[in-house]
């Protein structure tokens, strides 16, 4: 277990140094999972000690929200002043996301099919 999770901080670790780095807009927490993902998809599967990390980890996941709920307490009055722009940000984005995931996958039937 600890070689997964020397794996996964790895990662972790490379995703931060490429946003610093390269001053990306995105954290470096998601990027390094970015990384993990094509690295898994070279590797076409996952590797046993990896598999056996991630289902150890798995039931600690729901600790991860805690903090999440803690920042919308925290922040209620801003979030209640700003909760129109917040909505039409979300619905927005949701239609945004749906249509972006229609077209893409239409045009992979369409090519799948040719």
């Amino acid at each position: 277990m600890i070689r997964g999770v020397c794996i996964l901080i790895l990662f972790q670790l490379l995703g931060e140094a490429a946003v610093s780095v390269f001053q990306l807009f995105v954290p470096g927490q998601v990027l390094g999972m970015v990384l993990l993902l094509f690295a898994l998809m070279i590797w076409q599967s996952v590797p046993d000690f990896m598999l056996r990390t991630s289902r150890n980890l798995l039931p600690y996941l729901p600790m991860f929200l805690v903090p999440v709920c803690v920042g919308i307490f925290e922040y209620w009055d801003l979030i209640q002043r700003d909760l129109a722009a917040i909505i039409v940000a979300l619905v927005v984005s949701l239609f945004v996301s749906l249509a972006v995931t229609g077209l893409m996958l239409n045009s992979f039937v369409k090519a799948r099919r040719a």
